[in-house]
């Protein structure tokens, strides 16, 4: 689907995702400020805010939440979430994830929850969320995940498979899912964008057939079921599709949040006499080191060295600004961008 046809079909739906229960209530949203602990004097990005469940989870634990997404149609409705919480603190825009429209280094925590699996580019995505980051900063990402595997063999490549076929499944009810990722793959994506995995943990969750389905006509469902209930064995494993009265099966959500490596370990490197090996925090990596231990920035020290928001206002005036579409809901329009 082109981003038009994504904005038409969101935009069609929205209404939907304030009180969807997998979105409003998932076991993941409060698992996710639990594993990320946020401090009160963060930023925040929360990219496919959709309705804002994410961004008004973290808005009482942080100093400002910016919550971006692609359909407009979305932007009213997290507004009015807002107001009804007092959640003075929630800025609202329109933006794309491929090109994210902010500052480098201008968030401590960027967040997505439930929503990378629409995403045309993955990599991109997660190379924006790390240029957004000031250094030391952490990304929280909760999506769907699939059976994978990176290892060889016959059992192997029937996880891959199924992951397939459970991608086909999504794709056939939701032509604006692209792909879920397994584990390994979105590991592998994280260490690719520069982010170090300081916590990951997978969430079940049963969804009920006839409600999941229930924007399609009946020939669709039909299909839906058949494709569900006459799944590949690897396949119905994952699903675990059950008909008691009405039919549920399972999805898995993974957790993930990682941290953005800290450049400034690279120049420590170099100042280092070749004498001994010591492991460099941040790196990851065996390196030569001095006698005397190396002392890492911690986050208070990279909080001062990273500009504020308001900082970064009085400095760069031009940089970019906010406007209100209507109220409550602002748009976040580009002046210039760091190179």
């Amino acid at each position: 689907m082109t981003k038009d046809q994504v904005r038409q079909q969101f935009g069609a739906n929205a209404a939907a995702y304030v009180s969807s229960p997998t979105h409003a209530q998932g076991a993941s949203l409060a698992r996710l400020v639990e594993l990320v602990a946020p401090r009160p004097e963060w930023r925040v990005l929360d990219v496919a805010t959709a309705t804002g469940h994410t961004a008004l989870a973290f808005a009482p634990h942080v100093a400002v939440v910016l919550g971006l997404d692609l359909t407009a149609q979305m932007l009213p409705l997290a507004a009015g979430l807002a107001a009804e919480r007092g959640a003075g603190n929630v800025v609202l825009a329109v933006g794309d994830v491929d090109d994210l429209p902010l500052a480098e280094g201008a968030f401590d925590l960027v967040t997505c929850r439930i929503a990378a699996h629409h995403f045309p580019d993955v990599g991109r995505f997660l190379a924006e969320a790390a240029r957004v980051l000031a250094p030391g900063g952490l990304l929280a990402v909760v999506d769907n995940v699939v059976p994978g595997s990176r290892l060889r063999g016959k059992r192997a490549d029937r996880q891959r498979e199924a992951g397939e076929y459970v991608n086909a499944f999504e794709q056939l009810r939701d032509p604006s899912h692209v792909r879920c990722l397994s584990l390994e793959e979105w590991a592998e994506a994280l260490l690719a964008a520069g982010l170090s995995v300081v916590a990951q943990e997978t969430l079940d969750k049963r969804l009920t057939f006839e409600t999941w389905a229930a924007r399609h006509t009946p020939e669709m469902q039909t299909r839906l079921r058949a494709m569900l209930l006459q799944a590949p064995e690897a396949a119905r494993a994952f699903l675990d599709p059950r008909a008691e009265g009405l039919t549920t099966f399972r999805l898995r959500e993974g957790l993930f949040v990682a941290r953005r490596r800290n450049p400034i370990c690279l120049e420590e490197v170099r100042a280092i006499p070749a004498t001994s090996s010591h492991p460099v925090a941040g790196c990851g990596e065996e390196t030569p080191a001095a006698a005397t231990p190396i002392s890492t920035p911690g986050r208070k020290e990279l909080n001062a060295r990273t500009p504020r928001r308001e900082d970064l206002n009085a400095r760069t005036p031009r940089r970019y600004a906010f406007f209100p579409l209507r109220p409550g809901v602002f748009a976040l329009t580009l002046l210039t961008r760091n190179q």
